[in-house]
């Protein structure tokens, strides 16, 4: 199934859900919970929007970037912007994060208001090819605008919880059925609100996928992108070196930091056993074994995260780059 149309069938299943909780609350209320429900849903758009609106200035308080321009840093200004108008969109502000973790993250409210904010880790870890690529998959996300999906679709599951809280109060009217529509509407709250949350991350994870394929279609370097999420996720010290300060952007930047603790530690722990030939490096052959039985023992933590398991994402791209005909590479590791 296309990536698309998996986006699609997700965003269409996070609203089915949502009317038909507000379907079932109203049969369950009366005329006065009608009432209160279409307000709260009111309210829900209403929430969503002002997420919207206010999320770039928020992020742009809480970023500790430093914004650059051509005479600053010329060959990362030339890099973003070449790669922007290859893509057809406009980057309004380029940033470095001092922080000595490897990663990216894009934002803004429409694609002419989208800043792509790179770490000084990502500059001093990989190599410019590899940091092209990265760049390339942030700015798939501003071709694709699902940084404002996700966005407002956060608005739309945290106002449900809202709403969900609201009509535990609400006017009933008939105390025969008090009780029973009380404990119903508690129960739909939290079932629906736990699946609205797992949804949400799915969306998050579909879009990363989407946001790699883009990069790779666009610099027509997928094995680079593969090597620089391998390097930031297992060959950075990630699991020695945290920055609580990067942790509130975990789920924009292209690898999660908290997750990446985690994958790093496990290739760490399970080093020796991956290492055949015992030579103190995993190639390419030992790396994919490590990342396939990774797969298989982690598969199923990935639906409560933000993002897919690394490995699975460099599986994907090899996919791509057999599809694309081009040359394909796993880094290797010490």
């Amino acid at each position: 199934m296309g990536l698309k149309l998996r986006m699609f069938l997700a965003i269409a299943l996070l609203f089915s859900i949502l009317y038909g909780f507000g379907v079932l609350v109203s049969m369950l209320l009366g005329v006065t919970g009608k009432y209160l429900l279409i307000f709260s849903m009111c309210f829900a758009v209403f929430l969503s929007v002002t997420q919207w609106a206010i999320s770039a200035p928020l992020m742009d308080a809480m970023s500790r970037a430093t914004w650059i321009s051509r005479n600053t840093h010329p060959r990362l200004w030339d890099m973003v912007h070449r790669l922007a108008k290859k893509a057809g969109v406009k980057v309004k502000k380029i940033g470095i994060d001092p922080s000595p973790i490897p990663n990216a993250y894009t934002y803004g409210r429409w694609k002419s208001d989208s800043r792509i904010v790179v770490t000084r880790g990502l500059l001093s870890t990989c190599t410019e090819d590899e940091v092209e690529a990265v760049i390339g998959h942030e700015i798939g996300h501003i071709v694709h605008r699902d940084m404002i999906v996700m966005t407002m679709l956060g608005g739309v599951v945290a106002a449900l919880y809202w709403m969900s809280y609201s009509l535990l109060w609400a006017d009933i009217g008939d105390s025969d059925r008090d009780s029973g529509s009380i404990f119903l509407i508690a129960l739909l709250a939290v079932i629906v609100y736990f699946i609205g949350q797992l949804i949400l991350l799915l969306i998050s994870r579909i879009r990363e996928y989407h946001a790699d394929e883009f990069s790779a279609k666009l610099t027509r370097k997928p094995h680079c992108l593969a090597s620089a999420l391998a390097r930031i996720t297992y060959g950075a010290g990630l699991f020695k070196a945290r920055d609580r300060a990067v942790e509130k952007f975990r789920s924009f930047y292209i690898i999660d930091p908290v997750q990446a603790v985690h994958e790093a530690k496990y290739l760490a722990e399970t080093f020796n056993k991956w290492d055949l030939d015992r030579d103190g490096v995993l190639s390419e052959y030992e790396l994919r074994k490590a990342m396939e039985h990774e797969l298989k023992t982690h598969g199923i933590i990935e639906i409560f995260q933000t993002h897919p398991l690394t490995a699975k994402r460099i599986m994907h791209l090899a996919k791509i780059a057999r599809e694309l005909k081009i040359a394909w590479t796993l880094p290797r590791f010490k």
